[in-house]
């Protein structure tokens, strides 16, 4: 689906979901105020508003933007509970003629230069979908582990103690909706229309199944490392237990729960269950944090910590059980 066209769309709608967080938009929408773009590729912007709660005063931060900026808002409310049922709504709410839209959350504050950089990277690689990263904004007194641990933001490390090292105009195989950038006629082609599955929308997940269906339907997404939103750690998630929790999260999503083949030597099953079933994870990291209380290492204390985590997801997927990020 990658496209030869290398000239600058004339018209972006962003879109943010929100729940919760007036304040969060607040801060997100003055970010978009103060978006800049090099004079000769200016385009038109559209903000839309998927407000997952049907707060009145996320409607009137929303009427003040319309009011002070002149940049032309949409507001929806999306009363079924849910984040893929919030991220439909903003699609379903595109103006007709934009020609590429963004998605960013609703806890981020953009670069005044951010929607330029994605615009510049979808110009120069010509793909269909475009990443940027994510950079957390930590309050005074976070533990130092997390602030100098790259454990936050995107691309961030994982269960294995490992972050990607990502460089400008990289391929990647999927994307997030924490920042992106898409061709909107990349979508139109996919099935009848493509859509984020309901299945996610309590449990997380779901942004990430839309990219790979994009990705599996022939788009190409390239990484943006200059086109950077900042996004603001509250106290409650400056803390090893919120990233226990978002480790396990990823682990027992329903797009983990992929059906594994039977067949095969009976030794080769039994290191897929180990492997499947999260229990290589949980002995892994018991290993870990034994050597890390041994060598008072306390990073790889963490990294120990986040792989019992992702193996307890991994275990409580192979039960049946699920949970529910957005409450």
């Amino acid at each position: 689906m990658q496209s030869s066209d290398k000239a600058e769309p004339r018209f972006v709608a962003i879109c943010a979901c929100t729940y919760r967080r007036p304040e969060g938009l607040a801060a997100l929408l003055a970010g978009l105020a103060r978006q800049r773009f090099a004079a000769e590729r200016k385009p038109a912007l559209h903000v839309v508003i998927a407000d997952n709660e049907g707060s009145g005063e996320v409607r009137r931060i929303c009427e003040r933007f319309r009011g002070e900026t002149g940049i032309p808002l949409t507001y929806v409310h999306e009363p079924q509970r849910g984040i893929s049922f919030a991220r439909n709504a903003c699609l379903d709410n595109l103006p007709p003629d934009c020609e590429v839209f963004a998605f960013i959350d609703d806890d981020e504050v953009p670069d005044p230069d951010w929607v330029d950089r994605l615009l510049e990277a979808q110009r120069r690689t010509g793909a269909d979908v475009v990443q940027g990263p994510v950079v957390p904004v930590f309050q005074p007194g976070a533990p130092r582990w997390l602030v100098e641990g790259g454990f936050l933001g995107w691309p961030r490390r994982n269960w294995r103690g490992t972050r990607p090292e990502l460089v400008e105009d990289q391929d990647l195989p999927e994307a997030y909706t924490n920042n992106v950038l898409v061709r909107r006629a990349a979508i139109a082609g996919v099935g009848l229309r493509l859509r984020f599955d309901p299945g996610f929308a309590l449990a997380g997940g779901g942004d990430s199944h839309f990219f790979q269906a994009l990705h599996a339907a022939g788009s190409r997404i390239v990484y943006a490392p200059r086109a950077i939103v900042r996004e603001s750690v509250p106290a409650e998630r400056a803390t090893l237990w919120y990233r226990m929790r978002l480790e396990y999260r990823i682990a027992i999503s329903p797009l983990k729960a992929k059906a594994r083949a039977s067949n095969g030597t009976a030794p080769r099953r039994l290191r897929r269950l180990w492997r499947d079933s999260g229990m290589g994870k949980l002995a892994s990291g018991i290993g870990v944090l034994l050597r890390s209380a041994a060598s008072l290492d306390a990073d790889q204390a963490v990294v120990g910590c986040l792989r019992l985590a992702y193996g307890a997801g991994q275990f409580a997927r192979t039960l049946g059980l699920s949970y529910h990020i957005y409450r």
